[in-house]
């Protein structure tokens, strides 16, 4: 059904786009990508040390250049970096394929990264404000994904990597790709 086309994986750190799209790769039989790995691999140092070093306009920068080499991937999930939305660039790279939408809740996130030293952002005394401030700014940017899923506390990763593939079985068949013979003449 999917007939080769990539999924882009977006929403806020600490959605599980890495634990699910590793899950939801070997459910549809697709590779599995995520940018940050490739990032992290690129710069020969985490991500944390990115930030530090080149700060959060330095690692855009790179994650602009990644996502860009790897939008004409096939048959591939491909887990963008949370803030990968904030690139318009990226939007239109990620339109090379499906892009998805995992969405919990602020509680469940927070749950999720709280005491977690390597997420820079969250490096401020009231972190949960500031994964509500996040969401805020981004949310409108993760609402143009095609297929939203939200992802319930209780939900393990094949649960969600399950559901994710059934919103794509229908998104696809909600909006079937317009064959050669359904086109105007001349396009």
């Amino acid at each position: 059904m999917l007939k080769g086309v990539s999924i882009f994986l977006i929403g806020m750190m600490g959605s599980g786009k890495s634990a699910v799209g590793k899950a939801l790769a070997q459910q549809i039989g697709y590779a599995y990508l995520d940018t940050d790995e490739v990032i992290q691999e690129s710069m020969k140092m985490p991500i944390t040390d990115i930030f530090e070093e080149h700060g959060e306009a330095g690692f855009r920068q790179v994650e602009a250049v990644v996502i860009q080499q790897v939008s004409p991937y096939v048959r591939t999930v491909i887990s963008a970096g949370g803030g990968a939305v904030l690139n318009q660039e990226n939007w239109g790279h990620m339109q090379n394929g499906l892009v998805v939408w995992l969405d919990p809740s602020v509680e469940t996130i927070y749950e999720r990264v709280k005491g977690d030293v390597s997420r820079p952002l969250l490096k401020v005394d009231d972190p949960k404000a500031m994964i509500e401030s996040i969401l805020r700014e981004r949310k409108s940017l993760y609402e143009q994904a095609d297929v939203q899923i939200g992802i319930e506390p209780e939900e393990g990763i094949e649960v969600v990597a399950f559901n994710t593939a059934r919103g794509l079985t229908r998104f696809i068949e909600a909006n079937p790709p317009k064959s050669a013979a359904h086109r105007p003449l001349g396009l």
